[in-house]
């Protein structure tokens, strides 16, 4: 059972020394991208929510 766990440690170390990590313009580059995108998302649905709200309330009044 160990053995079987060691080799699983062993052969995942091996494949992320694999990986092409990105360098850190690049990760904060996309963080502030994703952040961006998230708050423009946010406010487009902030913005729908109260037309939608108003609309409701006009035709329910």
């Amino acid at each position: 059972m160990f053995g079987n766990l060691r080799t699983y440690f062993q052969e995942s170390w091996s494949e992320l020394r694999k990986v092409s990590w990105p360098d850190r313009q690049t990760v904060v580059n996309l963080t502030l991208i994703v952040i961006g995108v998230s708050i423009a998302v946010g406010a487009y649905i902030a913005i729908l929510d109260q037309v939608m709200h108003f609309a409701l309330s006009q035709v329910f009044k």
